[in-house]
């Protein structure tokens, strides 16, 4: 289940530049294509595709890489 308080977050460590903290909300969210998708209008797509390449977990950036090439 997915609050717009994680969204939210999610847009923040992407500001702060914060992959650890990221990588944990958009792991624990049901909509990460609605993340992802948002976070590119946000920010732009090489914005976000850098920020994902800082993610740890190697089969979170095999899902991620449905919605985004990272």
């Amino acid at each position: 289940m997915v609050f717009e308080n994680d969204y939210n977050a999610f847009m923040r460590s992407i500001y702060l530049n914060d992959a650890i903290g990221g990588e944990k909300i958009i792991s624990a969210s049901d909509t990460k294509n609605n993340f992802i998708v948002d976070a590119i209008n946000d920010f732009g797509e090489l914005r976000v595709k850098t920020f994902m390449r800082d993610f740890k977990s190697s089969g979170l950036k095999i899902s991620l890489s449905k919605y985004l090439d990272i």
